[in-house]
């Protein structure tokens, strides 16, 4: 799932940057993402062919069978093997990476610590955020019908 998040970040940060917009995220910690998400692909290497073509409104990969993951199942999987993490932008005042562990499933074994440790009542709980939830809405505003900004 560091994937996606270094996927965000990294869309993120091109977006801002196409539209002028002060970056969210310092350069090393892009850096970082891109370094990650090159290390992925690297460790996930596909031999599928890609057809690829000058021509234009050719689909990549037309007519070639290839078995793509289930993301469903993996979500699923990371669900049931929770470490109460919950994924909140540092935007939303987290200011404490241990914060972002207190999303315990109802039946978790973690949950009873977990409360302990944050101070919560027993029967205390909070559904985790979904990622989209927690981003900020960093695309609202801009102005799509003029086009690029100035520079670009």
């Amino acid at each position: 799932m560091l994937s996606a998040s270094s996927q965000r970040k990294v869309r993120r940060w091109v977006t801002l940057a196409y539209h002028n917009r002060p970056q969210m995220d310092d350069y090393e910690h892009l850096v970082h993402c891109m370094d990650h998400l090159v290390q992925n692909i690297i460790c996930e290497a596909d031999d599928t062919p890609m057809y690829t073509s000058s021509k234009p409104n050719i689909a990549t990969g037309t007519s070639q069978t290839r078995m793509c993951r289930s993301w469903e199942e993996l979500a699923q999987w990371a669900e049931s093997q929770t470490a109460c993490f919950g994924y909140l932008n540092e935007t939303q005042g987290v200011n404490a990476v241990i914060q972002r562990f207190q999303y315990c499933p109802r039946d978790s074994p973690f949950a009873g610590a977990m409360k302990q440790h944050f101070g919560h009542r027993k029967d205390w709980y909070a559904k985790r955020p979904a990622d989209i939830e927690s981003m900020p809405k960093y695309w609202e505003d801009f102005q799509v019908e003029g086009g690029p900004t100035e520079g670009h």
